[in-house]
């Protein structure tokens, strides 16, 4: 039994963490997550960006083999009466990352042009907020509108691996 117990808990977890679509506080956080085979853990917040003592993230120590990347696999899928995602991630590298933030509904037909993806470059040694307004998801495929009451996936992934390094990733939220 303890199986359905463990999603059974995930899935109230999950709910009453809304509208966070993923933070990285306790266990119980991870349920949902997938890291594309990179090593990923619960850890606090190095001091250089730390904002308060309890401050937490997602380590994502990726390298030559393994681009960072995380997926939530099953968010909580009706974002709509919010207007924005925001991503809270920080580089501590001395050289910019790249990566694609990519949402898709239940809808998505597995083509690129029918999901939403938006490269960005993190900063070296920054911790930063990005926000990207619901409308811009909303209206990413070609040829229909996204469903936000049916988000399927969220992801942040890497360009080709080059090098190795480190990712955090503090949490994810609508607004």
């Amino acid at each position: 039994v303890w199986p359905p117990v463990q999603a059974a808990r995930a899935y109230a977890h999950r709910t009453a963490v809304f509208p966070d679509i993923a933070r990285f506080q306790v266990p119980a956080d991870l349920y949902f997550i997938e890291t594309e085979g990179v090593d990923a853990r619960l850890v606090s917040l190095p001091s250089p960006w730390r904002r308060d003592p309890e401050d937490r993230a997602l380590r994502i120590t990726y390298d030559d083999a393994h681009a960072p990347a995380v997926q939530i696999t099953e968010p909580c899928p009706d974002w709509r009466g919010y207007t924005v995602v925001a991503v809270d991630i920080t580089n501590p590298a001395a050289h910019a990352l790249q990566v694609t933030f990519r949402v898709h509904d239940a809808n998505h037909d597995w083509t690129h042009e029918d999901r939403f993806n938006e490269p960005l470059s993190i900063p070296p040694q920054t911790r930063i907020v990005v926000r990207v307004p619901l409308s811009a998801i909303e209206a990413a495929p070609e040829r229909r509108v996204m469903a936000l009451s049916r988000i399927a996936n969220v992801m942040l992934f890497g360009q080709e691996a080059s090098g190795s390094g480190v990712l955090y990733i503090s949490r994810i939220w609508l607004e």
